[in-house]
């Protein structure tokens, strides 16, 4: 958004940002839409599974080893209903779309219900993938297997519960070691046996020390290969920060960064579009750094689906600022989906520095027409994504239309229903799923922007028959800027530092 909303809510830490507010505000626990997942009650010294198949059993109505949708949706309507008595209709249209969306990933074969182990993984996994779109991927995987192989995921399920000896959730490299080699000598053609194979003759280059979760597990036996992202960093000051930033600003600065993120030999950077380029052949010249930030287990479709679907919503002409709302934030936003992680501070805090001086401010419109003005018929060799047809949907949208939300970066999407809508951001509210014998909880969301919600199963038809308007319960998220720096010494320092760096040429200088 223009005055900046949109940066403040995204740019929050996991951990202290949407998901803490909504901790504090709920008065149940909620699962991986928020990056927190509610376990049902754990007995000491027991499996990590055994809390999920005792609440498999209580949603196993029928008795038959099987959780019908049917049966799922009575149960969270009942309990749904009971938190929204005057919303009855519109509650009951809200939960068969969010039932479908969960068994649309947790029945791996869809056969239209749940056996214990899809039950069983899908909790675990939520419990301890780094992301939704990480999950994503692996869910993918299995079930790409397990339509060959209906036994696959069950087997996978057992071996790590087999393989967790001490029963605290993780697999050292020595219980590590015992599952592979038990696999192995099952003799069996299957892809979890291949893939212990392969985790046995490369045991030399992982760390001794390392543990596995459910969902590293699962990633390793699955044998999906990585792909190493680095960032790269442009000094647009033409080094002269490196000695201008002691003098002016009584702090070491090396340059004044552009970055981009390379991953699949491409590069992908924010110009006022968004840019996949050859690394390295973008305008601004050589990079300074490459630092290697990681590997990921995302290809590159599932990446450019999301630039392509997502953040070329956010990331436009209009919306960028050379402050706030940079090419910074987008590498932010792509190591966040690659990786789970931040861009080094430097980068990333860097505005923080200079956003209160007022030749920044005077220079501002300058640079973000220069930084932000990129056409992709004017940079060789560069693909661009379009909004267009994601700002056709956005108006497609209304009061009582279910969609897709996203509570924060990384999180799983969850089934909204939009309670009221302005310009720019809309209300909602959606049913959390726990996991748990009690279903879940409503939370209710003020301010949330188009980036965050699409249509349910990209159709906006799709509405609870709400009709008027009202706004959710829970207050905007978004933090209030704080000022950087207040002493007027640093102030004046910092606006000379500015005017120097950011000139053009030596001449102009």
């Amino acid at each position: 958004r223009a005055d900046g909303t949109v940066r403040r809510i995204r740019l929050m830490d996991a951990s202290a940002g949407i998901k803490g507010a909504l901790k504090r505000t709920a008065t149940t626990a909620f699962s991986g839409a928020t990056g927190t997942v509610a376990t049902p009650e754990v007995i000491p010294g027991e499996k990590c599974t055994e809390p999920f198949k005792r609440t498999f059993a209580a949603h196993d109505f029928n008795k038959d080893s099987y959780i019908q949708k049917t049966e799922l949706t009575r149960k969270w309507v009942e309990q749904a209903v009971q938190l929204a008595p005057q919303e009855v209709t519109e509650t009951e249209e809200l939960i068969k779309c969010a039932v479908d969306q969960i068994y649309q990933d947790m029945d791996i074969d869809q056969s239209g219900r749940v056996n214990q182990a899809e039950w069983v993984h899908y909790w675990l996994l939520e419990q301890t993938t780094p992301s939704f779109h990480a999950a994503r991927m692996v869910q993918n995987q299995i079930r790409s297997w397990s339509g060959r192989d209906g036994g696959f995921l069950a087997r996978l399920t057992d071996a790590f519960e087999q393989g967790d000896v001490d029963n605290d959730g993780d697999i050292d490299m020595n219980e590590m070691k015992t599952v592979c080699e038990r696999l192995v000598a099952s003799g069996r053609t299957t892809p979890e046996v291949a893939g212990a194979k392969k985790h046995l003759d490369r045991r030399e280059e992982l760390d001794p020390q390392r543990e596995f979760n459910y969902f590293d597990f699962v990633s390793e036996l699955l044998g999906r290969d990585k792909n190493e992202v680095y960032l790269y960093q442009y000094d647009i000051s033409n080094g002269k920060a490196s000695w201008a930033a002691p003098v002016l600003l009584w702090q070491r600065m090396e340059g004044i960064w552009h970055t981009g993120v390379v991953v699949y030999d491409k590069e992908y950077w924010f110009g006022g579009k968004i840019f996949e380029s050859e690394p390295g052949t973008t305008p601004f010249g050589t990079p300074v750094k490459k630092i290697k930030l990681g590997e990921t287990n995302a290809n590159k479709d599932e990446l450019w689906d999301l630039l392509a679907t997502t953040l070329v919503r956010e990331y436009t002409r209009e919306s960028y600022d050379v402050l706030t709302h940079n090419c910074n934030c987008f590498s932010e936003e792509v190591s966040q989906f690659l990786l789970a992680q931040h861009i080094p501070d430097e980068v990333r805090l860097q505005p923080q520095k200079v956003m209160d001086s007022v030749v920044a401010k005077m220079l501002r419109p300058a640079l973000n027409k220069w930084l932000g003005g990129f056409d992709v018929n004017a940079v060789d060799r560069q693909r661009a994504a379009s909004k267009e047809q994601a700002d056709q949907i956005w108006e497609q949208l209304g009061v009582g239309s279910i969609v897709t939300f996203s509570p924060m970066e990384g999180g799983r999407p969850v089934v909204a229903e939009i309670l009221a809508k302005d310009e720019t951001t809309c209300d909602v509210r959606f049913w959390e799923p726990t996991g748990g014998v009690l279903g879940g909880t409503f939370i209710e969301i003020q301010g949330a922007t188009r980036a965050q919600v699409q249509p349910f199963r990209g159709n906006p038809q799709y509405k609870t028959g709400r009709v008027v308007q009202r706004r959710a319960s829970i207050q905007d998220l978004a933090m209030s800027k704080s000022a950087m720096v207040t002493d007027e010494t640093k102030s004046t320092r910092c606006d000379m530092f500015a005017a120097y760096c950011v000139s053009p040429s030596k001449d102009e200088n």
